[in-house]
Order: C-alpha cells, then sequence, then structure tokens
C-alpha cells in the first residue's frame, strides 16, 4: 500500500463521514425553520386578534423578529399587499414556494392558511391561524423525532460507508 492509497481512504472516509454529519444538518434546519414559522405565526395571530393591525402593519411586526428568510418573506408581503395588483392569496403562496426548507406537510398548512389571511374578521382570521399553529406543532414535533432518530443514522452511516470505500481500496 503507497501513502496515496491511505491518503485517499483517508479522504474518502472524512467525506463520507462529512456528508452523514451535512444530512443531519439540513435535518436541523428544517426543524428551526418549522419552528419560526409557527413563533411567527404566533406573533402575527396576536397583532392581527390583540392588536387588531391591519395585515400590512401585522406583517412588518413579525417580520422585525422574524429570522432570515422569513423577515423578507414577511417584509416583501407586507409591502406587497400595498403595492401590487396580485391578490394577497398569491403573494402568501409565492412567499410559502420559496422556503424551501418547509416540509410538504408544513407547505400545505400555511398555503390553506394564506387563502384566509385577509379576507375575514379578526376571530376568523384567529381561528385560521390557530388550526395552522396546531397543525404545524405536530408537524414540528414529528420532525423533531425524525431529527433525533435519523440524524444519528445519518452520521453513522456516512462514517460506515466511508469506513467500507476506504477498507475496500486498500
Amino acid at each position: 500500500m503507497t501513502w496515496a492509497h491511505g491518503l485517499g481512504a483517508a479522504l474518502l472516509f472524512l467525506g463520507s463521514t462529512a456528508a452523514g454529519f451535512a444530512l443531519r444538518r439540513e435535518l436541523q434546519q428544517r426543524a428551526q425553520l418549522l419552528a419560526a414559522v409557527i413563533d411567527s405565526l404566533q406573533l402575527l395571530r396576536s397583532d392581527i386578534v390583540g392588536r387588531l393591525l391591519p395585515l400590512p402593519e401585522a406583517l412588518r411586526h413579525t417580520a422585525e423578529t422574524a429570522p432570515e428568510p422569513l423577515h423578507a418573506q414577511y417584509t416583501a408581503l407586507a409591502d406587497g399587499i400595498t403595492d401590487s395588483d396580485r391578490p394577497f392569496c398569491e403573494q402568501w403562496a409565492a412567499a410559502i414556494r420559496a422556503l424551501d426548507m418547509l416540509t410538504p406537510a408544513a407547505r400545505a398548512a400555511l398555503l390553506t392558511l394564506g387563502a384566509q389571511l385577509g379576507k375575514y374578521d379578526a376571530q376568523l382570521q384567529r381561528q385560521a391561524l390557530d388550526a395552522c399553529i396546531a397543525s404545524l406543532q405536530s408537524i414540528s414535533a414529528a420532525l423533531q423525532d425524525d431529527v433525533r432518530r435519523r440524524g444519528k443514522l445519518l452520521c453513522g452511516l456516512g462514517a460506515t460507508l466511508g469506513l467500507l470505500a476506504a477498507v475496500a481500496l486498500l
């Protein structure tokens, strides 16, 4: 065995292990984004129901505390309500589709919410927000469990496959 074979095997092992850790990090980021969405919707709910703010102002207030990429999405939605000819539900749908880290179930719940925001009185919007938040919280709990279970599995698989490939090269 030459030093080049050993170096190649070590790099293969390290790269495969890093890929496993990167996949786990992606799962964690999905869970963090969903938690941030839930927090921002709770703030939006309190602004619409408690403070009785109009939707553009509530979205601007929500954008102030939301992390990226939510900050940019809420700001664009608030500006789009007053500056755009497109219906709000279309703008909302475009903003939600841009959040590609969301799970399909979370995206569906948020799209349903977007069809109801801004159309009804505060109490009906509260009900829509409550239903969406409850749905997202159950999705978040399942995602957190998935991160715990599959995160370890992905790291272990990456290291194991890298080790097997490295041994095969030697």
